[in-house]
C-alpha cells in the first residue's frame, strides 16, 4: 500500500467507527430502573459520534455510490470485516487482487467525490 492508499484505508477506518456509533444528535433515552440494574456495566453504552464533516460527506457519497458488486466488496471489507478475503472474493466473482481492486476503486471514488461535495459546500 503506498502512502495515499494507506491513509484512505485509515481514513475509511474512522468512518467505520464514525458509522457504528449510535447517538449521533439526540439525547440518550431514559432507561427504567430494573433495565439498568439487569444490564452489565459497559454494555449498551450508546457514544457520541465524532462531528467530523469529512466523515459525514463521506458518509453521504458512499450512499449515492451505485449498487453493485464492487460497493459489496467496500461494504464486506469494511463494515462486515469479512474474512476470509478469499471466500468473500470468491462469493463476489473476484479474484482475491481483484476484490482488493474493487475495495480500492470505490474507496477513491468515493474520497473523490466526497471531496467535490466539501467543495460545493464551501462555494455556497
Amino acid at each position: 500500500m503506498n502512502g495515499d492508499n494507506q491513509a484512505l484505508h485509515e481514513f475509511c477506518l474512522r468512518w467505520v467507527e464514525w458509522s457504528r456509533t449510535r447517538r449521533l444528535y439526540a439525547p440518550l433515552r431514559p432507561k427504567n430502573i430494573l433495565l439498568r440494574l439487569r444490564e452489565p456495566a459497559g454494555l449498551g453504552d450508546e457514544r457520541d459520534a465524532e462531528l467530523d464533516v469529512a466523515l459525514n460527506l463521506f458518509n453521504m457519497a458512499l450512499k449515492a455510490y451505485p449498487e453493485g458488486r464492487s460497493k459489496q466488496a467496500f461494504m464486506a471489507f469494511y463494515l462486515g470485516h469479512v474474512r476470509p478475503i478469499k471466500r468473500a472474493a470468491y462469493e463476489l466473482g473476484y479474484s482475491r487482487m481483484g476484490f482488493f481492486k474493487a475495495v480500492r476503486r470505490v474507496r477513491e471514488n468515493v474520497y473523490a467525490a466526497s471531496h467535490r461535495l466539501m467543495r460545493d459546500r464551501e462555494q455556497v
